[in-house]
């Protein structure tokens, strides 16, 4: 009897390794389809806005939306310039700098803590949310 609910158990389990392997073989599908659309979407956007930017038309109505023609500012730091953009922010504009740890440091620093004391230190753990949830991690054999 127990050979048989070993048996079961294990289908069972090899049954939702393969619902696994499925559905992570459709969600790098849709993935893969949405980074098409995105490239699609990014070049018929940059056809347009110039084209309507030649043809000086702000906005046009099409099948009930209204398109229009806008300026999106993108920035980003030089190399090697964001010690003296921190400098000079600091002093005329002390509310744009924002001290911060990223997320991935942050998890790294746990993970290694945790590994040599086991536990956080309290008075940083009562800062924190952490938890653990368990995965299954696929590879091709």
């Amino acid at each position: 009897m127990i050979c048989l609910t070993i048996n079961a158990e294990t289908e069972a389990i090899e049954d939702l390794a393969e619902q696994l392997l499925q559905a992570k073989e459709e969600v790098e599908a849709a993935e893969a389809a949405a980074v098409d659309a995105r490239k699609r979407y990014e070049k018929l956007d940059q056809t347009l806005a110039q084209r309507m930017a030649l043809a000086e038309i702000e906005s046009i109505r099409v099948h009930g939306y209204n398109l229009t023609l806008r300026t999106q500012t993108y920035v980003s730091v030089r190399a090697g310039a964001m010690d003296t953009l921190c400098a000079w922010l600091r002093t005329t504009q002390p509310d744009l700098i924002k001290e911060s740890v990223h997320p991935n440091t942050l998890k790294a620093w746990v993970k290694e803590v945790r590994k040599e004391r086991g536990d956080l230190p309290p008075e940083v753990a009562e800062l924190l949310h952490v938890y653990d949830k368990f995965t299954v991690g696929i590879r091709t054999a």
